[in-house]
């Protein structure tokens, strides 16, 4: 018997209870004590599965999220691609404003000279 058991079994010999009684509740409860033992071994195989279960939850979406950032990084890659492009087409419609409204003033001076000088 262990320790605590031979406590148990010695506190029921001092309460007056019969020498097999004080014997079979000390190993009736050497039996609650290994089932209490089986029993928080397995709440430990259990919670460590949560765990792993947990983190194979977090790998993958660590996993996801970096696709989610990598397309996003991709997408704003394009964007600056575009707005490139963008702020070089604005360059070429300002020249194109400034020549046509010199070939507007210049072709309205002709014509005036023309009809002044009574073409």
């Amino acid at each position: 018997m262990t320790v605590i058991v031979q406590e148990v079994y010695t506190a029921f010999k001092e309460a007056g209870v019969s020498e097999e009684s004080a014997r079979s509740a000390a190993e009736a409860l050497t039996g609650y004590g290994d089932r209490f033992h089986d029993l928080e071994r397995e709440m430990d195989r259990r919670f460590n599965e949560v765990d792993q279960r947990f983190n194979e939850i977090t790998r993958e979406m660590d996993r996801r999220f970096n696709e989610v950032d990598h397309r996003f990084n991709e997408v704003d890659q394009r964007f600056n691609r575009v707005d490139v492009e963008f702020e070089k087409s604005k360059g070429v419609q300002r020249l194109l404003q400034w020549m046509l409204g010199f070939n507007l003033a210049l072709t309205a001076a002709v014509l005036f000279l023309l009809l002044r000088s009574g073409i």
